[in-house]
């Protein structure tokens, strides 16, 4: 291999790689095209058919005996030379026009060097391109429809695809590489139907739609599935022809030309798979009925059917209402009924099932998120059980690849070093032999060719292993230990008492409850609107600091700032006549208070204070104390105010400050607009009352976030605004997080806590236990001194706390306030 190879160290990171690689996929769809499988026989082959840049190295072969015969090509990256990408081209000659779904697998050793990944294809005098942002390491499959490629200059058609390009883009000034491996083009078994016309109808839809769509993409593509996504659009073009299975995440907008598709699909043996719709022509595709709506808080969904084989008998989710729906006899059957939050279990059906498929009565939440994937993988694969194979081969691979251990020998290593004089090494022992033993069933299982039940036997093992992993950490004190609760009426609504004992008993010392907005109140405000919270279960604040402070936790009271998406509709009406919210560069107006606004600057300050002043918690926490995005404010207001404040004249509004000549000064000014709000609560409450900590969640990206948002919070800390600070170090990937938290630790410099955010519940960042507990113990590595989880809902409340509990947060005393029978 030449010294241009060389000096990436390939040689070297081939066995990492191998290592470190997930099961390919075992079974594509049956109508699809490799269009390279990346295992080209020898360096120079895979040189002839790879093209780099002027500025990109020539491209290498990574091979290893623990593959077989298995190669991948490898991409270096030079990123320390003064580039702002690489790429790779290969010439080809392909009509692509009979296929929905692009796929193409992808090996990341470190994320942190590499923004973006960009796949194009050529198209005579035009390209199609679509990006995927690089945020966590190992492999990983991208896939995208089609649609999803945008256009630059003008490409002739997918039919005259000349040209291939890979190009990683620079983060940052490290040297780094990927690998590459099975670039496919394909129709999907399954199409999960994205929700355009109803975005497009209601833009509100859109954090739905966008949600549900990636959690189901995300945990069916984890087991290989040949899944793509198609808009409404697509379905209305007919391309749900090759599909199996058609599932709808959250579509409550459909045309008539989409559901004569989907009756066509369903007449010709397709099936359905819908979540939350009460369209009259769904439910007789299912053959259900819609009674119709109701609210209620749900804790749980229990299953009993003895048709589907391989349901969980329950799955956490934390509904808040649903469709009220029936059977109709002889079509269709319940197969799973809901739970509420008080434990009673009601009559109204979770989930619905006929011959054409299924139905459920709310969306897909993130909570309990292992548990929902053996769901999914048990419904999709009872009616589309061509996907059990490859299911089955991943399921048995991923038993061992829990906190990052690359394989089952590794982690049983690993734990049984950790066990080694653990007072706990029995219960250790015990969980180890059950996983190997399940393990063993589950081989067996593949071997006699029952897919299915190997998969069982996996997650059985899985959670074997877990169980193991979870009993030999071990506690550490003094630690700050945090949840962020977001609802404001806590997992339980309406019983404080009991969240706040599931905290303590797992070793837990604080709660941050999020209690009120820029436009609503969970407690008994003269200043803000009251919500529907607050008229059912009363004032919250009040309730959770009596049930906290009974069992020895701390309460900081997080405040939703600037933000009015909560606030009934009347008074975000009457701020904007007053000329109070925002207003994008665009002219669209936003709703967020301006915070230059001095009637606005007021009213934030005015209700922190009406809290500080009328409870007796622990702290305030600043959260949303910034602008939306780097497109507000500009506002008539902003203009005067800044001109005035500054002394700048301002020639082309807005222009001028959002990327002309006073961009740097404006971008100032914004700052000063969020700090000036930290400073005048910190030192008001501070002379209110001296011993009440000031705190805020913060983006985790310094500097940007002061020059996309606003959020100066460097600042915050060198002025000694804020007694602990919280960014929101929301990721999957470990080696990340470790650099996020390397990284605010010296911004922080020691003058006050830095207290990572984990994000085991937010919509980029859905972490397992083991995970959790990864991310905890960089904390300790990084001697933080503690750590916020996001977010205290029923799924972390009933899966993740109860395993930090067994040993890494599990509290080395019982306190005295705390019964003793609620540690049985």
């Amino acid at each position: 291999m030449d010294t241009d190879v060389n000096r990436f160290g390939l040689f070297l990171i081939a066995s990492l790689i191998a290592v470190c690689c997930a099961a390919k996929s075992a079974g594509l769809a049956a109508d699809s095209l490799i269009i390279d499988a990346f295992d080209y026989p020898t360096t120079a082959a895979a040189r002839s058919a790879w093209v780099p840049s002027a500025t990109s190295p020539q491209v290498g072969i990574a091979e290893n005996g623990e593959w077989g015969s298995e190669r991948v090509m490898l991409l270096p990256c030079p990123f320390t030379n003064p580039v702002s990408r690489c790429y790779w081209d290969r010439y080809v000659s392909l009509d692509l026009t009979g296929y929905s779904v692009i796929s193409l697998r992808l090996y990341v050793p470190n994320p942190a060097p590499i923004s973006w990944f960009t796949l194009y294809f050529h198209s005579v005098s035009g390209w199609y391109g679509k990006s995927a942002g690089v945020t966590r390491s190992g492999w990983q499959r991208f896939q995208w429809s089609r649609s999803d490629f945008g256009e630059e200059d003008t490409p002739a058609g997918w039919d005259q695809i000349d040209r291939i390009r890979l190009s990683p883009w620079k983060a940052s000034d490290v040297d780094t590489y990927l690998a590459v491996d099975e670039l496919i083009a394909f129709n999907p078994l399954i199409s999960i139907v994205e929700g355009t016309k109803s975005i497009a109808a209601n833009p509100s839809y859109a954090a739905t739609v966008d949600n549900t769509v990636s959690l189901l993409q995300d945990w069916l593509g984890r087991y290989e599935i040949p899944l793509g996504v198609i808009t409404d659009e697509d379905v209305e073009a007919g391309a749900l022809t090759g599909s199996k299975m058609a599932i709808l995440p959250y579509n409550p907008v459909l045309s008539d030309a989409e559901l004569t598709q989907l009756e066509s699909f369903v007449g010709n043996g397709g099936k359905l798979m819908v979540f939350y719709n009460s369209n009259w022509r769904i439910a007789a595709l299912l053959g259900i009925q819609i009674a119709g709506w109701e609210r209620h808080q749900m804790r749980a969904m229990h299953f009993s059917d003895d048709q589907v084989e391989g349901l969980p008998e329950s799955v956490l989710q934390a509904s808040w209402n649903i469709f009220l729906t029936g059977t109709i006899e002889g079509k269709s059957r319940v197969i799973a009924r809901w739970e509420d939050s008080d434990g009673v279990m009601l009559p109204n059906a979770a989930w619905l099932a006929s011959p054409t498929g299924l139905y459920m009565s709310h969306i897909l939440l993130s909570d309990d998120a292992e548990k929902k994937q053996r769901m999914l993988l048990a419904l999709v694969g009872h009616y589309v059980p061509e996907i059990w194979p490859g299911a089955a081969e991943v399921a048995i691979e991923k038993i061992g690849r829990i906190a990052y251990y690359p394989s089952y020998e590794d982690a049983v290593a690993a734990i049984r070093a950790l066990a080694h004089g653990s007072p706990k090494a029995l219960g250790i022992e015990t969980s180890l032999a059950a996983a190997d033993a399940l393990r063993g069933e589950a081989l067996h299982a593949v071997s006699s060719g029952n897919y299915m039940r190997a998969v069982e036997f996996a997650f059985e093992a899985r959670a074997a292993l877990q169980n193991a992993f979870y009993l030999c950490q071990t506690s550490q004190s003094p630690e700050w230990r945090a949840v962020w609760e977001h609802s404001g009426a806590g997992p339980y609504p309406g019983d404080w008492d009991r969240a706040i004992r599931v905290l303590v008993r797992n070793g837990f010392t604080a709660v941050v409850p999020n209690m009120f907005s820029a436009g609503l109140a969970h407690y008994d405000s003269e200043i803000l609107p009251h919500s529907e919270t607050f008229q059912t279960y009363g004032d919250q604040i009040a309730q959770c600091v009596e049930a906290a402070h009974r069992y020895g936790l701390e309460v900081h009271v997080w405040k939703v700032n600037w933000n009015l998406s909560s606030a009934p509709q009347e008074f975000i009406d009457t701020l904007r006549a007053q000329e109070r919210t925002q207003v994008s560069v665009t002219g669209e107006p936003v709703d967020w208070l301006c915070p230059s606004h001095p009637d606005n600057y007021q009213l934030e300050l005015d209700t922190m204070l009406e809290v500080a002043q009328n409870y007796d918690m622990d702290g305030l926490h600043f959260d949303y104390i910034r602008y939306p995005n780097s497109s507000c404010c500009y506002c008539t207001g902003c203009l005067e105010r800044f001109q005035d404040q500054t002394g700048h004249t301002v020639e082309n509004w807005p222009s001028d400050a959002h990327s002309g000549p006073l961009q740097e000064a404006y971008r100032d000014w914004r700052c000063q607009q969020i700090s000036r709000l930290v400073q005048g609560v910190s030192e008001n409450v501070h002379v209110l009352k001296p011993s009440l900590q000031i705190s805020a969640a913060v983006f985790r990206s310094y500097p940007s976030c002061r020059d996309t948002v606003g959020q100066d919070w460097v600042s915050w800390i060198e002025h000694g605004y804020l007694d602990f600070i919280c960014p929101m170090d929301y990721t999957e990937d470990y080696e990340l997080f470790v650099n996020l938290v390397d990284e605010q630790m010296g911004y922080a410099a020691g003058r006050i806590p830095l207290y990572p955010g984990i994000g085991a519940g937010a919509s980029n960042s859905i972490l397992l236990p083991d995970q959790v507990i990864m991310q905890i113990l960089a904390t300790r590595e990084a001697s933080t001194g503690g750590f916020v989880i996001f977010v205290y809902n029923v799924g972390l409340a009933e899966t993740c706390l109860p395993a930090l509990g067994m040993g890494l947060t599990a509290p080395l005393s019982t306190p005295v306030s705390l019964p003793w029978y609620l540690y049985e």
